[in-house]
């Protein structure tokens, strides 16, 4: 499960990130993710996160989840500086067949973001996240979406603008469980314009018992 890109600002990375939600229910999932971000096509790392909560399922269109997830960034290329993050999330997901070739899905996101002091003192924000995306199945196997997500993080007593991203994406199904996707992503922010190509190899293996379901 790899994912390189090319960065305006960065050059190049590897991300590699595992997935492994657990069927606790027929309603109930556990969700946990990890990533390994590197600094150019190194091993050094650049961010380290991992990922966990709890989603519930009210219908096929419907479902909410809560939970934390830690993440460490690297503050200069040359140190082993490391800006700390711990974050709460929840948030809403809402999908919606316009038709049989075409899916519309919303999310509402909010973050609680408690950040450990580093060279800078530490400090406390809360984020507020709106994604829509537009899924259009063009072939068998062959998908496009886009994607919009809009930003705002309440910090110091004034809410101001934090990230814009646009993300066109083409999704291959090379079978049920091997999928490529094809990405550019257009990210704004109140200091920067960053524009991210990248290539996703995602493979699901999963097993199951009695009890519960892994993936």
């Amino acid at each position: 499960i790899f994912i390189t890109g090319t960065m305006a600002k960065w050059s190049k990375s590897i991300w590699q990130t595992v997935q492994a939600p657990v069927k606790l229910s027929e309603k109930l999932i556990w969700h946990n993710d990890a990533g390994y971000r590197t600094v150019g096509y190194s091993w050094k790392a650049r961010n380290v996160l991992y990922r966990t909560g709890l989603r519930y399922q009210f219908s096929k269109k419907t479902d909410a989840a809560a939970g934390f997830a830690l993440f460490y960034q690297r503050t200069d290329r040359a140190e082993q500086d490391f800006a700390q993050e711990f974050r709460l999330w929840q948030e809403v997901v809402r999908q919606q067949h316009v038709t049989r070739s075409l899916t519309l899905q919303f999310r509402l996101r909010t973050e609680q973001r408690f950040f450990a002091a580093t060279s800078q003192p530490g400090f406390t924000a809360y984020r507020f996240r709106y994604r829509a995306n537009v899924i259009g199945k063009l072939h068998k196997n062959l998908f496009l979406q886009v994607g919009y997500e809009h930003m705002h993080q309440l910090a110091n007593q004034h809410v101001r603008f934090n990230q814009l991203r646009i993300q066109p994406a083409f999704l291959y199904n090379i079978s049920s469980k091997v999928q490529i996707q094809a990405m550019y992503m257009y990210l704004q922010t109140p200091d920067d314009i960053q524009r991210i190509l990248w290539l996703t190899y995602f493979i699901h293996l999963s097993y199951a018992n009695k009890n519960r379901h892994q993936s």
